[in-house]
């Protein structure tokens, strides 16, 4: 399994476009809250990362996080793999 997982985002802003990692020991649960948002619960689920996504596919990009975390030999650390087409447009913590 790996340690982190890259996320690369799609932005217009310079600084929020680019590699993201996130520690997966810290993730303690992933869901869609809604078509095109995911959510990664950190820990006791006081904290989240949210990923916006291109229009409705949250579901693609859940799974492409599952897929990373669950990645076996992972390595240090394991690249969230997108599908032609679904982008990460925004990451916000909160």
């Amino acid at each position: 399994m790996a340690k982190f997982i890259e996320i690369t985002v799609t932005s217009g802003t310079a600084h929020l476009a680019g590699k993201k990692l996130i520690n997966v020991e810290d993730v303690s649960l992933g869901i869609c809250s809604a078509a095109n948002t995911v959510k990664l619960f950190l820990g006791t689920g006081a904290k989240h990362i949210a990923l916006t996504t291109t229009a409705d596919k949250a579901i693609d990009v859940l799974n492409a996080c599952n897929s990373a975390m669950t990645a076996n030999p992972g390595g240090v650390k394991a690249k969230v793999q997108l599908a032609t087409g679904v982008q990460i447009t925004a990451v916000a913590v909160a």
